[in-house]
């Protein structure tokens, strides 16, 4: 795929940080219906909210938009937009993850509905996903105006400053991720360019290396898996990762046993001479 990223991966991308400043992107139009506000004195109070709303909004729209930027709106209202969709969008899948486990907790007791929602982690993405937007977006527009050309090198300096946001919400599973699809990126980059040599079965070899490598930590360094993980790995494999007797590959000085410390498989004696040590019989 073009970049060495897939449709799916090039899809997030452009969800995040908007279609706008994707590269194959092209002009799309943007607008909002207006709704009229009705003018009962009984609101008239939330109809002067709202008036001074809608003519922010306005003035938002209107403000300055470089020719070279994409999105038709002003750059204000661009990157302001992008703060207010992403952060909404964290904190409602935050929110999504503490309700749904919670649920017949929640149906025993319904106070804990609101304690859930307005918990002070559920802002930590919605603070990450936000800004990250916000700060992507302004960097861009800024360059634009900055160096009146709209090149990768904008985009460059444009993430590495959105990747500070990173720090509202620190997710090594995530920085890890977006670590290696930035190597995936750059090799793919470099066989393009014909600078690095086209390795053939390499996804593969990568796989199997990192499955053997996942599995020999499961076997020696189980503590050291997220329990996520080992909790999949003891399904899958009908509990016998969980069954390997770990008190005798602590001679190897890798905490073996530090995740089942009190475990001794029942050996049958016609077959083993292994003996249970004192300090873990009962």
């Amino acid at each position: 795929s073009k970049g060495g990223l897939s449709t799916s991966v090039a899809s997030v991308i452009r969800f995040f940080v908007g279609a706008e400043e994707h590269a194959d992107s092209t002009e799309d139009s943007y607008c909002e219906n207006e709704q009229n506000l009705g003018a009962s004195p009984l609101k008239y109070h939330s109809n002067k909210y709202l008036e001074y709303i809608k003519s922010l909004k306005k003035r938002c729209e209107q403000s300055p938009r470089h020719p070279l930027c994409k999105h038709n709106d002003g750059c204000i209202h661009y990157i302001l937009r992008g703060f207010s969709k992403m952060a909404g969008v964290g904190f409602g899948l935050q929110v999504a993850v503490k309700l749904v486990p919670n649920l017949i907790r929640i149906l025993r007791k319904p106070s804990l509905f609101l304690h859930l929602i307005w918990h002070q982690n559920n802002l930590k993405l919605g603070a990450f996903l936000g800004l990250f937007s916000t700060v992507f977006r302004s960097s861009n527009c800024a360059l634009r105006w900055l160096r009146q050309k709209d090149s990768n090198v904008n985009g460059l300096v444009a993430g590495f400053l959105a990747g500070w946001s990173m720090l509202f919400y620190k997710s090594s599973t995530l920085a890890l991720y977006l670590a290696m699809k930035l190597l995936q990126v750059l090799y793919f980059k470099g066989v393009e360019k014909k600078a690095v040599p086209h390795i053939h079965w390499a996804d593969i070899f990568l796989y199997t290396l990192s499955t053997a490598f996942l599995f020999h930590v499961a076997i020696f360094e189980p503590h050291n898996l997220r329990p996520s993980y080992w909790k999949f790995l003891l399904r899958v494999t009908n509990n016998k990762l969980g069954e390997i007797n770990r008190q005798i590959l602590n001679a190897f000085q890798t905490k073996a046993s530090e995740l089942l410390p009190n475990f001794w498989p029942n050996y049958n004696p016609a077959f083993t001479n292994l003996i249970k040590p004192d300090h873990l019989a009962h």
